[in-house]
């Protein structure tokens, strides 16, 4: 079981190579240049594979043709209370998000897999509580900051 994030403006589809290591796929060498959206751009060697995730729940495959090898994914995956945020909103009654192992994330989707992002059921309160919505994979959980106008935090990869 891994951590992953869904990413609506980039790709390809990235992993952590501490996730590709361990897997027996065939691999290609591949120089990958990554840039931010502050047009920051970095080279590295990394890998290309195919790979397939499946639902933790249910038997749902779904099949990964371009997945790039990164260094790292430094991706901020905070640590939050969600069974205590699953409790306390009516509205979410039913959803189910897995404990996590570990705080990182390996394994980033984007839009060159579109299936990922299928919306097959949305939990929605009111505007600003928490929503859960169920992809292929399993159900994500969105939840608003806490003062989210005074600490911001944004992902570099």
């Amino acid at each position: 079981m891994t951590n992953a994030s869904l990413n609506q403006g980039s790709s390809p589809t990235l992993c952590d190579e501490n996730l590709l290591e361990p897997l027996a796929v065939p691999r290609e060498r591949i120089n990958l240049t990554l840039t931010t959206v502050n047009k920051t751009s970095e080279c590295q060697r990394g890998f290309k594979a195919r790979l397939s995730v499946a639902s933790l729940y249910e038997n749902r495959y779904i099949r990964l043709p371009n997945v790039f090898s990164s260094k790292s994914l430094p991706i901020v995956c905070p640590h939050q209370p969600y069974t205590e945020t699953l409790k306390r909103r009516r509205h979410l009654d039913g959803v189910t998000i897995p404990k996590r192992i570990s705080v990182e994330v390996l394994l980033l989707f984007v839009v060159d897999v579109p299936e990922v992002f299928w919306s097959l059921e949305t939990r929605c309160g009111k505007p600003d509580k928490p929503y859960a919505f169920r992809t292929p994979l399993e159900w994500s959980l969105i939840c608003p900051r806490p003062n989210s106008k005074l600490n911001a935090s944004v992902n570099h990869v």
